[in-house]
C-alpha cells in the first residue's frame, strides 16, 4: 500500500520525462501498478451496479471495463499541467454503448437519480457540447465510498455512455491515429486527417439529430454529407480501414479466448493480434504482466498494449475494436451518409 503522497511523487517522475535514474523510474512504475490494481477492483463493483441499469433501458446495450494504459496515463500527465496521478479521473473507466439517444439519455437520468445511490463528482455532456476534434458521448465522474478499505475510499470512475454511431466514429479515430502514429483523438497528427473526423462526426450528429460540431455549424445537412463523403473518397478511407478488419473476424472463430480479463498485444506494423486470457483471480498477475508489457514496448510506437475486461470475445471485440482494428460499424454510418446525400441530391434536381 502506497500513501497518496508517494502516488503523486511518481506522477511527477512521470511528468518530469526523464527515465535516467532506473530505479526512481522502475519504482514509480511499480507505484502506478499498484494505483491501477486497486482501481480495478472498484470497477469490478461499479459495472455490478450498472449493468442492471443499462440492461434494463437496452437489453442489447454493451458495457465493457477498462484500465486506462500507461502510455495514455503518462502522456496525460504531460501533456496537461494540472492533472495529477493522485486525482486523475478516468484511470478506471466503463464504457455503455447503447443503440440510440434516447436510451443516452434515460440512462444518464437513471444513474444521476437516487436510484443508482453513488456520488456524482463531475459530468461533461459532449453530446449536446461536441469537442472541436469531433468527439461525442457522456461523461460521469463517480466517487467511491468505501468505510472498510480506506485505500479504496475516495477513488474515481468514469463512466462513458455513448450511442453505437458516436462509437463507431470514436473506433475510426483510434484506428486511424494507429495507423499513423498520431493522436488524432487530441489534435495531434496532420490537419487534413483531424478536419475529415471531425467534419464526419459532423454528418453523423445529423443520423442522430444532436448538435453539430462547432466549427461546421454552418454547413447545411447535404453540404456536410459532400464535403464527408469527397474526403472519405480522396483519402482512400475505405481502403485503409478495411486492410486491418479481417483480422478481428479471425479472432472471434477461437471460442479459447473468452475469459474475464484480456491482455492485448497489438503489433501495428504486422497487422498482429496477441491474446492472453486471466481470469477475475488472477488480475494481480495481469497487471504485473500488463506492466511489463508497456515497459518493453514504451518507446516502440508500431505495439500498443491494452487490459480490458468484457463478458466475452465477442463483446470485447464490439466494446474495443480498436484493438481488433474492426472498422464495419464506421464504414456501416458512411454507408447511411452516402445513401441519405443521394436522396437529399435526388430531391435538389427535381
Amino acid at each position: 500500500m502506497y500513501t497518496k503522497n508517494q502516488i503523486k511523487k511518481a506522477g511527477k517522475i512521470f511528468k518530469a520525462n526523464e527515465d535516467s535514474d532506473i530505479e526512481k523510474f522502475n519504482e514509480a512504475m511499480n507505484i502506478l501498478t499498484y494505483w491501477r490494481s486497486i482501481h480495478g477492483q472498484v470497477l469490478e463493483k461499479f459495472e455490478d451496479q450498472i449493468i442492471d441499469f443499462a440492461t434494463e433501458i437496452d437489453t442489447t446495450a454493451i458495457i465493457a471495463k477498462r484500465l486506462k494504459r500507461k502510455p495514455s496515463i503518462v502522456n496525460k500527465l504531460r501533456r496537461l499541467n494540472h492533472i495529477q496521478l493522485n486525482t486523475m479521473q478516468d484511470i478506471a473507466g466503463l464504457r455503455i454503448i447503447v443503440d440510440s439517444m434516447p436510451k443516452v439519455r434515460k440512462l444518464v437520468k437513471v444513474l444521476k437519480s437516487d436510484r443508482f445511490n453513488c456520488e456524482l463528482k463531475q459530468e461533461d455532456d459532449y453530446i449536446n457540447y461536441p469537442k472541436k476534434s469531433g468527439y461525442r458521448s457522456y461523461h460521469l465522474i463517480f466517487k467511491n465510498s468505501d468505510r472498510i478499505n480506506p485505500e479504496l475510499d475516495g477513488l474515481l470512475i468514469e463512466v462513458q455512455i455513448r450511442t453505437v454511431v458516436q462509437h463507431a466514429w470514436a473506433t475510426a479515430v483510434e484506428i486511424m491515429g494507429a495507423y499513423l502514429n498520431s493522436n488524432l483523438k487530441f489534435n495531434e497528427g496532420k490537419q487534413k486527417w483531424i478536419n475529415y473526423f471531425a467534419l464526419t462526426s459532423n454528418s453523423f450528429s445529423y443520423l442522430e439529430k444532436t448538435n453539430t460540431v462547432p466549427q461546421y455549424s454552418k454547413l447545411s445537412e447535404f453540404e456536410s454529407y459532400s464535403q464527408t463523403l469527397y474526403e472519405f473518397n480522396y483519402n482512400l478511407i475505405s481502403d485503409k480501414l478495411k486492410a486491418f478488419s479481417h483480422i478481428s473476424d479471425v479472432i472471434c472463430e477461437n471460442s479459447d479466448l473468452i475469459g474475464k480479463y484480456n491482455l492485448i498485444t497489438l503489433n501495428i506494423r504486422k497487422k498482429e493480434v496477441e491474446i492472453k486470457v486471466f481470469e477475475s483471480q488472477n488480475l494481480k498477475n495481469a497487471n504485473i504482466e500488463f506492466t511489463d508489457l508497456e515497459k518493453k514496448y514504451f518507446n516502440n510506437d508500431n505495439y500498443q498494449i491494452a487490459l480490458v475486461s468484457t463478458k466475452n470475445i465477442h463483446e470485447l471485440r464490439e466494446a474495443y475494436p480498436n484493438y481488433f482494428l474492426d472498422t464495419h460499424m464506421f464504414m456501416k454510418k458512411m454507408s447511411i451518409v452516402k445513401r441519405r446525400f443521394n436522396n437529399l441530391k435526388k430531391h435538389r434536381l427535381t
